[in-house]
């Protein structure tokens, strides 16, 4: 299996926007029309395809914003959830982001009934550090995580 992580670009863009989440998944992330506009309007976002096999699978998007590194967004289709894409691939963008920026520490926000993110966000290295953004809680990883990319 080969997994790759491509910039979003005119090229793909069709691809990223056939992505889906569950239903029960909507409330938790904007979608991804909205995710894109948003990088359009602020160019500190970067959006990402998240790529199995030359297959779109999976979307994120990051930015440095006051100096912190976030983890903006980050989903993996319905269609392919439940096969350890998405702790694969959360550790695959932290590597390229830890190697790309000078950072000591990325961050996230997750809304408190998001089990399933929670438990995969902990299970990585981060941690909630007490402070909320709106109505979601932050989280922060603090240390390099494991390269272990195998599935």
């Amino acid at each position: 299996m080969v997994t790759e992580i491509r910039s979003v670009t005119t090229q793909n863009v069709k691809e990223i926007l056939a992505l889906q989440i569950a239903d029960e998944q909507k409330g938790f992330i904007e979608s991804i029309p909205e995710c894109l506009e948003e990088a359009e309007e602020d160019q500190r976002f970067i959006p990402l395809g998240l790529y199995q096999n030359q297959i779109a699978v999976g979307f994120a998007m990051y930015g440095v914003f006051n100096g912190e590194l976030w983890l903006d967004r980050f989903l993996i289709d319905e269609h392919v959830q439940g096969q350890g894409l998405g702790r694969h691939f959360l550790k695959k963008i932290i590597v390229a982001l830890q190697q790309k920026y000078p950072c000591t520490e990325i961050i996230l926000s997750v809304y408190p009934n998001n089990s399933g993110a929670i438990h995969l966000y902990e299970s990585i290295g981060f941690a909630f550090t007490g402070n909320s953004d709106g109505n979601e809680k932050i989280m922060r990883l603090t240390r390099q995580v494991d390269t272990n990319l195998e599935l």
